[in-house]
C-alpha cells in the first residue's frame, strides 16, 4: 500500500512541531530524555497518527483499541506529545510533564486517567514480556499489539525469553518495534557488547524480521501496513535504523543528550536546527 506524499508530509510537520515541544518542555524542567525521545519519535507518529490502529480517542472510550506499550519508558515525554497532540485525554497536557502532582512524569505509569499507558516501564527489559502476555489474550480477537523496544534494552534476558513464547504460540497480532539507533548511555552498543546481526538474531527466534530506515515514513507505514492487514501466522519485527537525536547537530554528536538537558546557548542551536520560527 502506498501512502500519498500528502500525507507523508503532514506526518513530517507534525514531527517537526513536536521535536520543537519536547525540546521546550525539557529545557524549561530540566528533566527529560531528548536525545532517545527524539530517535523514536517519527515511530510514535507512523504508529499513532496514520490510523492504520485503533489509537484514537473514541477507540479508547469504546475500548475497542489495539495496544501499545512503549519498553523504553525513558522516552515517555515522546509518547505523552503524541497522546497530547490526539487529545486523548486532558491529563496528558505536555506543559505539565513532571511538574509535582502531574501525572506524567518522566517514565509512564498507568492511571485510569491517562489511556493507553498498559503498564510501568521505568526497569527496562520488561515491556515485550507483558506485550506478548497481551498479545495471547487478544490472540482470538485480533487486536494488535506494537511493543517499542529500544536497542540497549536487548541486553535484558527477558525479552528473548518473551520472544521464545510469541513464537511458540504463533502471535501474529504482535510486533516489535526496535528503536536501533546504536547507542546507550555509555556507549555504542557495539563497543559496549555487540547486537549485530540483529535480524539473524530476530529469525533465528521465529519473527518474520526486516530492516528499515527510522526516519523514513514511507518505509515505517509500509511495514506498519503489512503487519495490520498480513496472513503471517509468525509474529513481526521491525528493526528501525535511527539516529539518536535526530534533526539537530548538535543531539546526534553527542552521547550526553541521552539524559543531558541542552544549555541556553545549545538550545538555541538545537531550535534553529529544527527550523523553528
Amino acid at each position: 500500500m502506498k501512502f500519498s506524499i500528502k500525507k507523508i508530509k503532514k506526518l513530517k510537520e507534525i514531527s517537526k512541531q513536536l521535536r520543537i515541544n519536547i525540546l521546550n518542555i525539557i529545557f524549561r524542567v530540566k528533566k527529560g530524555h531528548i536525545g532517545g525521545s527524539f530517535s523514536c519519535i517519527d515511530i510514535l507518529i507512523c504508529i499513532y497518527i496514520s490510523n492504520i490502529f485503533n489509537f484514537n480517542k473514541i477507540d479508547f472510550q469504546k475500548k475497542i483499541n489495539d495496544f501499545f506499550i512503549l519498553s523504553k519508558g525513558h522516552s515517555a515525554i515522546a509518547l505523552y506529545a503524541i497522546l497530547d497532540y490526539l487529545k486523548i485525554s486532558n491529563d496528558y497536557n505536555l506543559n505539565n510533564f513532571h511538574k509535582p502532582g502531574s501525572l506524567l512524569m518522566e517514565h509512564p505509569s498507568p492511571n485510569i486517567k491517562l489511556p493507553g499507558i498498559e503498564i510501568e516501564t521505568g526497569s527496562l527489559g520488561n515491556g515485550l514480556g507483558v506485550g506478548t502476555g497481551i498479545a495471547f489474550a487478544n490472540k482470538k480477537n485480533n487486536k494488535k499489539t506494537v511493543v517499542l523496544v529500544g536497542d540497549g534494552e536487548l541486553y535484558e534476558g527477558s525479552n528473548w525469553e518473551a520472544m521464545l513464547l510469541a513464537s511458540h504460540f504463533k502471535l501474529q497480532n504482535l510486533l516489535v518495534v526496535i528503536d536501533r539507533n546504536f547507542s546507550i548511555t555509555l556507549d555504542k552498543t557495539e563497543k559496549i557488547m555487540k547486537l549485530e546481526n540483529l535480524k539473524k538474531k530476530f529469525v533465528a527466534f521465529g519473527f518474520k524480521t526486516v530492516v528499515i530506515d527510522g526516519h523514513n515514513y514511507s518505509q515505517i507505514l509500509t511495514q506498519l501496513q503489512k503487519f495490520k492487514i498480513g496472513k503471517s501466522i509468525k509474529p513481526r519485527c521491525i528493526i528501525c535504523k535511527t539516529k539518536k537525536g535526530k534533526g539537530s547537530k548538535v543531539l546526534e554528536s553527542d552521547l550526553k543528550f541521552h539524559h543531558t538537558v541542552p544549555s541556553q546557548t545549545e538550545y538555541k542551536t538545537i531550535l534553529k536546527d529544527l527550523g523553528a520560527t
